[in-house]
């Protein structure tokens, strides 16, 4: 694994001579059974080599969140401490993604009994109704489950109900996007999205999802964005609600 990955000798050396060698190369063999390319794999053993070197004495059966955070925030602090030049601010969540996932793989994470939200029913019905009526295929069906969850998620934060989501909501929620720097082209989409999905849940789910009346605010700064928006978003969907 390591000569297809690494051209020095030295480098596959220290990836050999670190421990939990097995269960690294468990997971990385797994990475390519499932098709990840070179650059990915490559990516995975060198993060897998800092979960190691972090974690050190914590890293055995049982790991919580709590601990593999503390080590993420340990990683992201010596980075600072030692860098030359200003790192990605996001090292610490990478770091999180990787040792979680190789964690979970191994079976060595212990994760708390996942809390059901209220809106679960609802968003499942709405996935079902996707998957089974529409023949909606398993990505589309990922991609709108995602953004309305994150959307009923934030509503039930602050003690909304999902049926009582209106255009107000989705107003509030877009501008806090807003204040929290969400990317040029997360904002445009969003709004094609919530429209496409509300408006398939109004006409074959019964109004599940009730649209209260129309508001004013960051919706209609999302739909000038919209118009002007590249990589091919239609201001059409944007307005269609």
């Amino acid at each position: 694994m390591f000569e297809e990955l690494y051209q020095q000798p030295v480098t596959c050396d220290r990836h050999r001579t670190s421990p939990n060698l097995g269960e690294r190369l468990r997971y990385l063999n797994a990475l390519r059974d499932q098709g990840y390319s070179k650059k990915s794999l490559l990516e995975a053993a060198n993060k897998l080599l800092v979960v190691v070197r972090e974690l050190g004495a914590d890293l055995r059966p049982g790991v919580t969140p709590v601990q593999i955070r503390a080590a993420a925030q340990r990683f992201k602090q010596g980075r600072r401490r030692y860098a030359s030049r200003p790192k990605p601010k996001r090292s610490g969540h990478y770091f999180t993604f990787y040792a979680t996932n190789w964690l979970r793989f191994l079976g060595w994470l212990k994760e708390p009994a996942p809390v059901v939200p209220p809106y679960a029913p609802l968003l499942e019905e709405f996935c079902t109704w996707m998957r089974e009526d529409r023949n909606l295929a398993e990505e589309t069906i990922k991609t709108k489950r995602f953004h309305i969850g994150t959307l009923l998620r934030w509503h039930d934060s602050r003690g909304g109900k999902a049926q009582k989501l209106g255009l107000a909501e989705v107003d509030a929620f877009l501008a806090e996007g807003e204040t929290k720097h969400w990317s040029r082209r997360t904002m445009p989409r969003l709004p094609t999205r919530f429209a496409s999905s509300f408006g398939m849940a109004l006409r074959e789910a019964g109004g599940a999802l009730r649209l209260r009346k129309r508001s004013k605010g960051p919706w209609s700064t999302a739909k000038n964005r919209c118009r002007r928006a590249p990589h091919g978003t239609m201001s059409a969907d944007c307005l269609r609600v």
